[in-house]
């Protein structure tokens, strides 16, 4: 058996989605199935170089499987190619890759509802993502026309097999947008990233700010005024203008850590004390799982991945201030056992080997009939 994953040229090694693939590849490796990316040029102006983003010789990037580099244009030969020698293909919902796929009609094709972009005409800049579904569906746009403006986005998902990264992302294609979920595949992770987090000296606050869509400014601010004095440096990664204007705004000290690969991300998670992500657009931020795994606390909108966590005192609702206060007390003494059962159940469902297993018993149950 052999698994082909589609991986859009403008995709850096400093995104999810390369560290997704990584991770699962590994699992696949692990469990003895071969795996493959098929890297793919798109004519987006971001678009990385394939010997800057994979190096399969020295296996620094990307240590597991092989790599192909396809022009745009001749993805759907390739993808041919592949199904011939028994390959499974399967393509995140990346933005380039849905409008690509349209109504091709490729065979053995699975779509991993991962960033589930077409949520956003559903939830277009509403403030809580984490209750309200029908709320937040039908208050702001009538729910016939985000659907039918959001269907352009969604529409490949009708005619191939859909997995869903969460059960949240599950519920949230079947009851809004009527695609059929075929399972829920997590998100890998590499539990050995995280084996020397626990012992690190914290301090400070981290915040991760992504782009003015997705981040809920006022939700930092006030979570800010609970957790930090006015003159503290708080760090953040993700959009360094934008957090810095935020700093500007609101009256804060931003310092950017700069762009970071995933090792050094985990150090810095590791060395503060607890970290905010006021993301309310996501569908399953991993922010939060990479902080709890790293040992550190996390204030959030809760509901898309607590789903893994379960309930937790490493947890906090980021629009519950009461909440926040009677935690962070417990933050300052926090017990390493509670830290390690909190890992101990993200990794019994989001390890790779364990997510690249469900993988192939979907792939299978879904396709070998037609071999």
């Amino acid at each position: 058996m052999k698994v082909s994953l589609i991986l859009p040229s403008q995709k850096s090694r400093f995104s999810n989605l390369y560290e997704v693939y990584t991770d699962l590849s590994s699992g696949l490796t692990r469990i003895g199935v071969e795996s493959q990316i098929v890297w793919v040029r798109t004519d987006d102006k971001l678009r990385i170089p394939f010997g800057e983003l994979i190096r399969t010789d020295g296996k620094e990037r990307y240590p597991f499987g092989s790599a192909i580099e396809v022009d745009g244009s001749q993805l759907r030969t390739t993808l041919d190619e592949l199904q011939r020698e028994g390959s499974f293909i399967v393509g995140v919902d990346d933005y380039w890759f849905m409008n690509w796929l349209g109504d091709q009609h490729i065979r053995n094709l699975a779509i991993w509802a991962h960033y589930f972009y077409g949520h956003t005409f559903l939830f277009k800049r509403y403030r809580n993502a984490a209750g309200g579904l029908v709320r937040m569906a039908t208050g702001y746009l009538p729910n016939e026309l985000a659907i039918r403006t959001a269907r352009f986005y969604t529409r490949p998902m009708f005619l191939h097999p859909v997995f869903a990264q969460s059960l949240w992302t599950s519920m949230l294609l079947e009851r809004f947008l009527t695609v059929s979920v075929k399972g829920v595949l997590y998100i890998p992770v590499e539990a050995k990233l995280y084996e020397n987090a626990l012992r690190k000296e914290k301090s400070g606050i981290l915040a991760f700010i992504g782009g003015p869509k997705d981040t809920d400014l006022s939700a930092l601010d006030s979570t800010l005024k609970i957790m930090a004095q006015r003159n503290e440096l708080i760090d953040f990664f993700g959009d360094e203008k934008f957090g810095l204007k935020f700093g500007e705004i609101y009256g804060w000290k931003m310092n950017f850590i700069g762009k970071v690969e995933r090792t050094e991300l985990i150090r810095n998670y590791a060395e503060h004390e607890v970290v905010i992500s006021p993301i309310f657009n996501g569908t399953f931020e991993m922010v939060p799982i990479q902080s709890l795994l790293s040992g550190t606390p996390v204030i959030s909108f809760t509901q898309p991945f607590m789903e893994v966590v379960g309930p937790s005192e490493m947890v906090a609702n980021i629009n519950n201030p009461g909440e926040m206060r009677r935690k962070s007390s417990i933050w300052k003494c926090l017990d390493q056992d509670t830290v390690k059962r909190v890992k101990e159940r993200i990794l019994e469902k989001m390890e790779s080997s364990k997510v690249a297993r469900d993988l192939v018993t979907m792939l299978q149950d879904l396709f070998m009939r037609e071999f």
